[in-house]
């Protein structure tokens, strides 16, 4: 087997980055000096391949992101069986959980775009006792596509200018909405994190330790969302993996 810098799965190159590097790497971007763009993160899984080839506008946002890091465990199981493993699992709940730990410390603005009324008072009152700059606005799935809503969060932020910006809108919108708007957001980091807020926030339940370390994260939060996850998981995302395999 060989370590490779950069590691293609459904023709998208993902970087190859542990945890603690991508921790390290996005510190030294918020750190950049003269900054005039934001610094982009994503971090697949199996739906974003899916997504990719049904909407050609968020294949190319992905694209342009700054940083890709493996999220999801089929993508870390095919490299694997393709003889070219990534170093480790950087999921997005994880991740989420490091930089606001790392944020607390250095004293870094944050600001949470949720999808959900609630989710954002909810992180914020968590976090209001830890001394830490945080904003946030509640953005609500069902008007993702009001061009007044899309102002007001694009207000709130750079009224917050924050140091990272986490993007719990889910895919494929998350990554759509923060690559149109570029060049008018004034946020130093700008990562795509989905439902992991839901996670951090404890509003739900994250599956237990031992169903994370052999890869059934997935099956536990079908479990507790059959009929949201059911379409994802084996209409979607399940034909799209045996293809992939067979590609090989």
């Amino acid at each position: 087997m060989r370590y490779l810098r950069k590691i293609s799965i459904g023709g998208l190159e993902i970087d190859n980055l542990s945890l603690r590097e991508t921790v390290d790497l996005i510190e030294k971007a918020i750190n950049k000096k003269n900054l005039s763009r934001p610094f982009y993160i994503f971090n697949p899984n199996l739906h974003c391949l899916y997504l990719m080839n049904s909407n050609s506008e968020f294949s190319k946002a992905y694209r342009r992101g700054n940083l890709i890091v493996p999220d999801g465990v089929f993508i870390l199981r095919l490299a694997s069986f393709l003889k070219t493993p990534f170093k480790e699992r950087v999921n997005g709940t994880d991740l989420t959980d490091k930089l606001i730990k790392k944020a607390v410390k250095k004293g870094y603005r944050i600001f949470f775009l949720t999808a959900r009324t609630g989710l954002g008072q909810s992180l914020f009152s968590q976090l209001k006792n830890k001394e830490l700059k945080a904003s946030y606005f509640d953005w609500p799935y069902k008007k993702y596509h009001d061009n007044k809503y899309s102002k007001k969060a694009l207000k709130e932020i750079n009224n917050c200018s924050p140091d990272i910006l986490f993007l719990g809108l889910g895919a494929s919108w998350q990554e759509i909405w923060a690559i149109r708007n570029k060049s008018k957001l004034k946020a130093k980091l700008v990562i795509a994190v989905g439902s992991a807020l839901d996670y951090v926030s404890g509003q739900k339940k994250r599956a237990p330790l031992w169903m994370q370390k052999n890869g059934l994260e997935w099956f536990w939060r079908f479990l507790i969302e059959p009929k949201r996850l059911f379409k994802r998981f084996f209409i979607e995302d399940f034909p799209l993996a045996l293809k992939l395999i067979a590609k090989g």
